[in-house]
């Protein structure tokens, strides 16, 4: 895709890491996502965007989008990260939501891992559905769309 102009990969793998607590273990999965640059017509430099970790589910990413976030020119990326909360006890059900927002990348010195620019308290994380009380919440930011009127409701 385009950002910014210029032309990129981004990528999103799940990678299962074995964790200890006391003496027992566990897989724990995360998703990674990256930024492929092209450096010639078969090679590509790969930048880290981040690591999405488990909020009572994997990690899933809901959207992913440029809009401005920033008082820059440039176009910031921003993910949209989903966690499905169906699997706990009833009546739990839903999901969790948070947006991350990250910095227009500068060619010129590629950054090992992009700068996350945090909007958490303009985006805190949310949840949309039935907590353990039987509850009911909507979230606010649960598409493109809507992060996208908030940003420009901020000023960006």
């Amino acid at each position: 895709t385009k950002w910014n102009s210029e032309t990129l990969i981004f990528a999103f793998i799940a990678v299962e890491k074995t964790q200890k607590k006391g003496k027992e273990q566990f897989v724990e999965t995360n998703v990674e996502g990256y930024v492929l640059i092209p450096i010639s017509e078969n090679s590509y430099r790969k930048v880290l965007i981040d690591s999405y970790g488990e909020e009572g589910a994997i990690a899933e990413i809901e959207s992913i989008f440029f809009s401005n976030a920033d008082k820059d020119k440039q176009k910031e990326l921003i993910i949209l990260c989903k966690w499905n909360q169906d699997r706990h006890a009833n009546p739990i059900s839903g999901n969790l939501y948070q947006v991350y927002v990250y910095d227009n990348l500068h060619l010129q010195k590629t950054p090992e891992v992009l700068t996350a620019i945090n909007l958490k308290n303009k985006f805190p994380l949310e949840f949309d559905g039935t907590n353990d009380a039987g509850e009911k919440s909507k979230a606010k930011y649960i598409n493109a769309a809507k992060i996208k009127q908030r940003l420009k409701q901020l000023g960006f």
